[in-house]
């Protein structure tokens, strides 16, 4: 168990990043993350041990040593990968193993062993003991950005995208996923309650992500437009497979932008404090391109490419609620925003010739919001 259970950790995981882009009906991924979760356990019961440092471990590519220390460094490396299901459980065991961390594992130790060997025995656990070991992920974070401010920016980074979408679209949509990632990582990372204030500004006003976000929202309506119409606007000829590819990766993309857009800006927003929102006003993130973008994905989801992202009927909620609470948050917005964004989305509706918002009652009385399709 000491010998090889990171290393079977690290190759379980590089199993599920190559199996990306099999179907669903294959069950690769299932039975990856299946294999992946006991792993998970062993290392949740045995902490302790992988605490310290063992010649007999085995290490993998990667890992600078093979400690839990090491392997909770490692997996936040990890997720600035453009694989989705790959950095999502890399994320999510760097959210179970850091709590285990000096500090944390006394308690955690005790209540892993009981929860696995005597379930029954929890109850008889004093709540107190079971709140010490509470995950702070986002502390461990930002002790390490306050020890050295480029902790996060030489993890997540996105170089410019030197030459134009539409004469290298596979090159495009490599660089759109790898932004993406980046996005849903500082998305994950913004939403830890323990995330201090050094945390969010040095991701959002010392990060190149929103260069690079700002790249994205120039082209992304255009590109998209150009793929459609496919013939002689594109460089490189490309298969019904490719461009469906390419629109779809563009639709999630700018669905991690809006998210990503909506939490910064909502940030301290309770408080009265529109530091943030006004931060992204000012780069122009906040603005006309992404507002065109924004109505265009609230309006017309199906010409950024959702075919087949939108099918279940949970898939279609989740996205609705995005949108819902980007919209309260932009009600925030200074008045001259604001107005440009209802006068754009207006625009939308008449210029396509469109059916505006639909207005249902929910449960509680309330309106919510029903995209036209």
């Amino acid at each position: 168990m000491n010998q090889y259970t990171m290393e079977l950790m690290y190759w379980m995981l590089f199993s599920l990043k190559f199996a990306e882009a099999d179907p669903p009906g294959l069950g690769t991924r299932q039975q990856t993350c299946t294999a992946i979760s006991h792993l998970q356990r062993i290392i949740q019961v045995k902490a302790t041990l992988f605490l310290k440092v063992s010649n007999e471990r085995r290490r993998f590519p990667g890992v600078e040593e093979t400690t839990l220390e090491g392997l909770v460094q490692w997996l936040l490396r990890e997720t600035a990968r453009s694989e989705m299901e790959y950095t999502k459980m890399c994320r999510s065991l760097f959210d179970s193993f850091v709590k285990l961390l000096p500090g944390k594992i006394k308690f955690e130790c005790l209540w892993y062993v009981l929860l696995v060997s005597q379930p029954r025995k929890l109850t008889e656990f004093p709540s107190f003991f079971r709140t010490q070991g509470t995950p702070a992920p986002g502390a461990w974070i930002g002790t390490n950005v306050k020890e050295n401010p480029n902790f996060l920016s030489a993890i997540y980074s996105v170089p410019e995208f030197s030459s134009q979408p539409i004469d290298r679209p596979i090159a495009f949509q490599k660089w759109c996923a790898q932004l993406a990632s980046t996005l849903s990582n500082y998305c994950w990372l913004l939403g830890h309650s323990e995330s201090t204030d050094r945390l969010v500004v040095t991701l959002v006003k010392s990060s190149p992500v929103l260069k690079a976000a700002k790249q994205f929202l120039e082209t992304c309506l255009e590109f998209t437009r150009a793929i459609t119409r496919g013939g002689g606007s594109l460089a490189t000829m490309l298969t019904a497979q490719e461009r469906r590819q390419i629109m779809d990766q563009n639709f999630i993309t700018v669905r991690k932008l809006i998210v990503f857009v909506t939490l910064v800006s909502s940030r301290r927003l309770d408080r009265g404090d529109k530091a943030l929102m006004d931060h992204l006003l000012s780069s122009k993130i906040l603005g006309t391109l992404f507002f065109e973008v924004f109505a265009t994905c609230t309006f017309m989801p199906d010409s950024i490419g959702n075919d087949e992202l939108l099918k279940s009927e949970l898939e279609t909620k989740v996205w609705r609620d995005e949108l819902e609470t980007a919209l309260k948050v932009f009600k925030q917005l200074p008045e001259d925003s604001l107005a440009e964004l209802g006068n754009i989305m207006m625009n939308t509706i008449s210029y396509n010739d469109l059916v505006p918002l639909a207005i249902s009652m929910d449960s509680k009385g309330g309106n919510k919001l029903m995209m036209a399709r």
